[in-house]
């Protein structure tokens, strides 16, 4: 397990990106994404899940994967931090058991710093 911090979204998810096609030698690569909200309040609104309990399909080119994520509307609630899980897979769909998992997180949502982790 590694941790990069990025000073935004977008050159941790172009980091990704490269991970990947070192990873599969591909561009194309499937991807789900699972978004967790956490609140600073703990006790009302603990923390928001998107898709909750599964993961979401990007069905867009990596160089779109900042629009698409950008697209998904936060919670409305004061929000602590808030975590990106990045699940990859070849375009080969026969190649199930070969998987990349990465981690953003945003300690100080809104701030732009995030963390890169690969598990």
């Amino acid at each position: 397990m590694k941790t990069i911090s990025f000073p935004s979204l977008k050159p941790a998810l172009e980091r990704i990106n490269y991970e990947l096609i070192m990873d599969f030698e591909e561009h194309h690569p499937r991807v789900y994404i699972h978004l967790e909200w956490n609140s600073k309040e703990y006790k009302k609104e603990p923390r928001y899940e998107f898709p909750e309990g599964g993961l979401l399909f990007i069905n867009v080119p990596t160089w779109e994967w900042m629009d698409f994520i950008d697209g998904i509307q936060p919670p409305e609630m004061e929000i602590r931090d808030f975590r990106i899980e990045f699940i990859c897979f070849p375009e080969d769909r026969r190649k199930t058991e070969t998987a990349s998992r990465f981690c953003i997180r945003y300690p100080a949502y809104p701030e732009p710093m995030v963390y890169l982790t690969r598990f």
